[in-house]
């Protein structure tokens, strides 16, 4: 009887609490919710069955060809496990040419290569801030930063980072990164989902290109697209339900369309994984490099 008349008041106290003072559980529920849409496709992406390729240790290349959103898609990554992986981490910009990621990433010797961020493909300038070896070499373009310029992927005593970015931040010209690219829309920070504005290019879907933290893991990832049968490709709300899919904390959105291309050294003859949607390489401003130590 002691023990019962225990949790009966256990059992009152608790109610009296969540009466009173609210569900004490409900800040965990909230911080759920942000991804609780879609759950299904989510399940249904922690169970692909990937096809792996090891590429050295810590760094595993992973495909899948798949039906999801109702769609079929054609996805691609490497996976790099940071704390095993001999890497060095750069972003990578020629000064006055546009080049296909794999020609910037044959001639820095990269082991992997993603294209970067925006830039004019007329005249050919990055739209975007860039910062190489502590030097900024680009600066974003002000109607950018309500718009796509709304993240960071710097490299700081050779640790890769991402995270916010605004024109408040630029002028601080990115802190200590040795390296830095803005690029975006930012899509997931710190596990909390970003807002992102109402825009065809948010909505539509595209060959997408991606950079994202996942357990501790960096992920280099492209999602093919326009190619109808194959791969239609994703809209950014769709990107984010995959990265959550893969257990990612931070996502971060490159540019994409045509200028989407991944490269590993040595998987194919050209290290181009996927398959750029205009048919071919297209060039590009700026690259995400990794070399080995």
């Amino acid at each position: 009887m002691k023990v019962l008349f225990r949790n009966v008041l256990l059992f009152s106290a608790l109610v009296f609490s969540f009466q009173c003072l609210g569900n004490p559980f409900s800040q965990q529920e909230d911080s759920l919710k942000n991804f609780s849409e879609n759950q299904p496709d989510v399940e249904k992406i922690a169970r692909i069955d990937w096809n792996e390729t090891f590429i050295r240790d810590g760094i595993i290349l992973k495909s899948a060809k798949v039906e999801l959103f109702e769609s079929q898609q054609a996805i691609f990554f490497v996976e790099i496990d940071t704390s095993i992986a001999a890497l060095n981490y750069f972003v990578g910009m020629p000064a006055d040419t546009l080049l296909p990621t794999s020609t910037q990433a044959k001639e820095k010797d990269a082991l992997i290569a993603i294209n970067g961020s925006y830039f004019n493909m007329k005249e050919g300038p990055s739209r975007h801030f860039v910062k190489i070896e502590n030097k900024v070499v680009a600066e974003t373009a002000q109607s950018e930063f309500e718009t796509r310029a709304t993240g960071l992927f710097s490299v700081t005593h050779n640790r890769a980072d991402i995270g916010e970015w605004s024109s408040e931040t630029e002028m601080e010209l990115a802190g200590n990164a040795a390296f830095a690219l803005v690029a975006g829309p930012i899509v997931i920070d710190d596990n909390k989902k970003m807002e992102m504005w109402d825009s065809p290019f948010v909505n539509k879907r595209h060959p997408r290109s991606f950079v994202a933290f996942s357990k501790g893991k960096l992920l280099l990832g492209v999602v093919d697209g326009r190619d109808p049968g194959r791969a239609e490709g994703m809209n950014l709300h769709e990107l984010r339900i995959l990265a959550r899919g893969l257990g990612c904390s931070d996502l971060l959105n490159l540019d994409g369309g045509g200028s989407s291309t991944l490269y590993v050294k040595g998987v194919s003859g050209t290290g181009i994984i996927n398959v750029p949607s205009d048919g071919q390489e297209r060039p590009v401003k700026s690259i995400i490099y990794l070399t080995q130590q």
